[in-house]
């Protein structure tokens, strides 16, 4: 999973070896970042960032206290920067995830890469 925001609630986006022929029929595939092994060290091979629509995941409260506990097993690393422009270029793309949810993830990643905000 990628955390793709934190606030004001827990979202992710989830991570597939391959994109599945239902996006294809969809014609939503498009909405699928590309994250590279090479780059991205805690992958073991290129995989997807399926940004067609973000899920709400367990409460902040008991991951920040797994990840306090289990710091190793639970974070295994950050996406590149480029990574995050495409799933921000996807997310804002996008026209089926929920409205508040593509806001939630465009303003979280705006504040990792500021440029963003003016850019897009």
């Amino acid at each position: 999973m990628v955390v793709a925001s934190m606030e004001p609630r827990l979202l992710v986006l989830m991570i597939n070896s391959e994109i599945n022929q239902y996006f294809y029929m969809n014609n939503t595939d498009q909405f699928h970042v590309e994250i590279d092994a090479e780059s991205h060290a805690f992958l073991t091979h290129d995989s997807y960032a399926n940004c067609v629509a973000a899920h709400r995941a367990f409460d902040c409260t008991d991951l920040k206290q797994e990840i306090a506990q289990n710091y190793r097993n639970v974070f295994k690393g950050w996406l590149t920067d480029d990574c995050l422009v495409a799933v921000y270029q996807a997310v804002k793309g996008n026209i089926e995830i929920r409205r508040g949810h593509q806001r939630e993830i465009m303003a979280s990643i705006e504040q990792r890469l500021p440029h963003l905000h003016s850019a897009f």
